[in-house]
Order: structure tokens, then sequence, then C-alpha cells
């Protein structure tokens, strides 16, 4: 490559080599197939907005929610069954003694 002095002035066209930027594919690649706003009815939701966050947010809900009934279902059996045993414990133990 030449030197070429730093300067204001313009440089000679065999001095500049820039490559031209090759792509496959065009800036309006995405306007070629559909219009803009038939991209965006298409990828959207024709639904308001509290209405779609309520469709996602009522499954996990009510997943939650039968997680909870479950557990609270287990620990009142044991605590039920802790209960009736020592009440039949102690009602058989009267028993023997009397």
């Amino acid at each position: 490559m030449p030197d070429t002095s730093a300067s204001t002035g313009q440089l000679s066209h065999d001095s500049v080599h820039l490559r031209p930027r090759r792509s496959r594919r065009f800036a309006s690649d995405p306007l070629r197939n559909d219009s803009v706003q038939n991209k965006t009815v298409r990828f959207g939701s024709l639904e308001p907005a509290h209405v779609a966050l309520a469709k996602k947010i009522i499954l996990p809900l009510v997943v939650v929610l039968m997680l909870t009934i479950c557990v609270l279902g287990f620990a009142f059996d044991r605590l039920f069954r802790i209960a009736v045993d020592r009440m039949l414990s102690r009602y058989m133990s009267y028993i023997a003694l009397t």
C-alpha cells in the first residue's frame, strides 16, 4: 500500500479500496412478503392485555392452589391420625385397668 500523507485534500480513487458489503438478505426482506400491518397482527394478539395476562396466570395459580390444598390435607390427615391414636391408646389403657 503506498504511503499517503495526512492532509485535508482528497484521496485519489485508486488509493481507496473499499469492498462492498455483501449480504444475502436485502433490507426490505421483512416487507417483501407481507405488509408491516399484517405482520403486527399475525405476531400480536387481538385480545386486551389484561385478558392475555389472566390467561397466562390462571393455570399456574390453579396448580399452586391444588398443591396447597394437597399439602394442607396431608397435614390435617396426619394430625387427625395422631389425635385418634392417642385417644385410642388412652381408651385401651382405661379398658385394661377396669
